[in-house]
């Protein structure tokens, strides 16, 4: 099977955090949320950013779809309509929003409502915001950069985004690729845990790339056998042609339909140890391990070991991965509204956009030509003679709502819409059910400095079979009147993702699913305890207190996060585009956007389904 597909990287009322570090005993963990607020205050205005604790998927956006879903729940559907509008958009990401930018930009008398189960918009471009010491640190809880938009974005993309004012390459100058490795002499390295390594071990590499054959010698420092040592050297520094004997086409093939895990251990039959350490060499980048990546995807990846099989290998320009905002891509979804809901966030251009508080408020005022609901699910949506119907549920409400609208785009959860659109033909349903969203864990930590990191030397991390697979200093980047930590002295937030480890099953989908259902076992304080435990082992070695260092922290937890993206060992390229095709098709007048539908789960993909979905929705 080819993938054709091209994957980059995945790499996502409240009161502000205190000052002030929580007093945690040395692995006995008293929950950093007890110094947090998860509910809105009676006495702050309205303010989703500064909420910290449990986010993401957070408590409370998933209660009336996994009604739906999970227990087939069927309400009584009010007979009249409260509202009436000409354009209902069902999720306010961001390919929701920039649905309801086009249509108001084809049909300027519009008058649209947007309605989000969550408590922000933004989708899983997700802004969240620490106060250390009186000073306001902004960072991401999902979708963070502009990938590869040089290469990877349509022209209709980019005539968006120049609409919003984003020049993505005055975006990438802001970007301080110098700070870490040069100004502050820091490197990468590798966390060895205990329960699969026998001992919590912190190997440094000698320069700030990733593991390769130039900086191989560290291998000698690894907590493991002298064998798995001497046979990852090898892999790194002296790939062989380990399928020697089998012709171009054989050996295509066998690239195309075995993992890589498979390949390592029963072709190059590497010993359990090494196998262990490369196994999430994949997990952030991909969001699953090595066993649902093909050999030709490890090639692509620059994976140990492949580099002299022979293959075909990817020529596509690569781009820096330097396209980001501080909040990243929630300043698109800010840019949208400000556009949207004039007054809703004050400023004009990419830059400012970072600092300006959104004034939340103003969202869903009646006098508004464009309306926007937060902690409001639609239920169900229905097709008239001329006009939709669309009902809801308010979050703290027992009523059901019912809207009519002429149009209505759909740019929610694309596996909930056959539940929400009963009238969808079977076979649509069954190809948006198809969409599996992986499972992930952003977990941000604001710390009052980055001293421990400047000791250690270190500002970014891999850590094998470990609950976060990642472990960085946040994206360096100075915009407009932000400024990121100049020196390890200033606050800082430490960026950490995890893919739920789930090592095995069926299919790429089955190992999401699976990673989900272990996710929803834990509860914020187990995510929580397992992020500190993590970097209290850092701050150990460092002979630092995190105690007297943590600031505050905020978990996005997304049991459905990014899109389903096509998986070369399971999905051809026919089954995709057939998937894919059948997913866009409007149901009568409700009109499917977001990244589910095209399999993708990038910016540009969102931003194309929703203008794609506006232009039909408009027509």
């Amino acid at each position: 099977m080819s993938k054709a597909f091209s994957r980059r990287r995945f790499l996502t009322a409240a009161a502000a955090l205190a000052g002030g570090a929580a007093v945690l005993a040395a692995y006995k963990y008293k929950p950093l949320s007890a110094l947090t607020t998860a509910e809105p205050s009676a006495r702050l205005p309205y303010y989703p950013p500064a909420l910290l604790g449990l986010r993401g998927n957070h408590e409370g956006s998933q209660t009336f779809t996994h009604a739906l879903a999970i227990h087939e729940k069927v309400f009584t559907l009010p007979e009249k309509a409260e509202e009436t509008y000409d354009l209902v958009v069902v999720g306010a990401g961001v390919s929701g929003l920039s649905a309801a930018y086009r249509f108001l930009q084809k049909q300027p008398e519009a008058k649209i409502l947007i309605v989000d189960n969550h408590d922000d918009f933004g989708g899983h471009a997700k802004r969240t915001e620490f106060t250390v010491n009186n000073q306001t640190v902004i960072t991401y809880g999902g979708s963070e950069s502009l990938d590869s938009p040089k290469n990877n974005f349509s022209e209709e993309v980019h005539f968006l985004l120049k609409d919003l004012g984003v020049d993505y390459v005055r975006l990438g100058e802001h970007f301080q690729q110098d700070l870490y490795h040069g100004k502050w002499k820091l490197n990468s390295g590798i966390l060895f845990n205990q329960a699969t390594f026998g001992q919590d071990k912190l190997v440094v590499l000698n320069d700030n790339e990733e593991l390769n054959a130039d900086n191989a010698d560290s291998i000698e420092n690894f907590p493991i056998s002298e064998e798995a040592k001497r046979a990852l050297t090898l892999l790194y520094t002296e790939p062989s042609d380990y399928l020697s004997g089998k012709s171009k086409t054989e050996k295509h093939d066998f690239a195309e339909t075995t993992s890589y895990y498979d390949f390592l251990a029963n072709t190059v039959k590497l010993p359990e140890e090494a196998l262990s350490f490369l196994s999430d060499l994949s997990s952030d980048y991909w969001g699953h391990t090595i066993r649902a990546v093909s050999v030709s995807e490890a090639l692509e990846s620059g994976y140990p070991g492949v580099s002299e099989l022979g293959l075909e290998e990817d020529e596509s320009e690569e781009e820096p991965y330097i396209y980001h905002f501080p909040d990243g891509n929630a300043s698109i979804a800010r840019l949208l509204v400000r556009k949207l809901i004039p007054g809703a966030i004050s400023g004009s251009t990419m830059e400012d956009i970072v600092t300006a508080k959104a004034d939340y408020s103003m969202l869903d005022n009646p006098e508004n030509q464009v309306r926007l609901r937060l902690n409001t699910t639609a239920i169900r949506i229905d097709n008239q003679a001329d006009s939709v119907s669309v009902y809801y549920m308010t979050q703290g409400q027992k009523q059901l709502h019912q809207i009519q609208a002429r149009k209505c785009i759909f740019a929610g959860h694309g596996a909930l819409a056959p539940h929400i659109i009963p009238s969808m033909p079977e076979e649509q349903k069954t190809a948006m059910k198809s969409n599996v969203k992986i499972p992930m864990l952003y977990a941000k930590v604001a710390l009052k400095n980055a001293r421990a990191f400047q000791k250690l030397g270190i500002f970014k991390l891999y850590m094998p079979t470990s609950a976060y697979c990642l472990l960085q200093l946040d994206d360096p980047v100075n915009i407009g009147d932000y400024q990121h930590a100049a020196t390890a002295d200033d606050p800082i937030v430490v960026h950490m993702s995890g893919i739920p480890a789930v090592r095995e099953g069926d299919t790429a989908r089955e190992m999401y699913r699976s990673g989900r259902r272990l996710l929803n076992t834990k509860n914020y304080e187990q995510l929580e305890q397992e992020a500190l435990g993590i970097l209290r082992t850092l701050f150990d070695m460092a002979g630092e207190n995190l105690d007297e260092t943590l600031a505050g922290i905020a978990i996005h937890r997304w049991a459905h996060g990014y899109s389903y993206e096509q998986v070369g060992l399971w999905d051809s390229d026919e089954e995709a585009e057939a998937a894919t095709a059948l997913m866009r098709r409007p149901v009568g007048n409700i009109h499917m956007a977001g990244s589910d539908v095209a399999w993708m789960p990038y910016l540009q993909n969102a931003i194309g389904e929703g203008l794609r979905a506006a232009h039909e929705a408009a027509a």
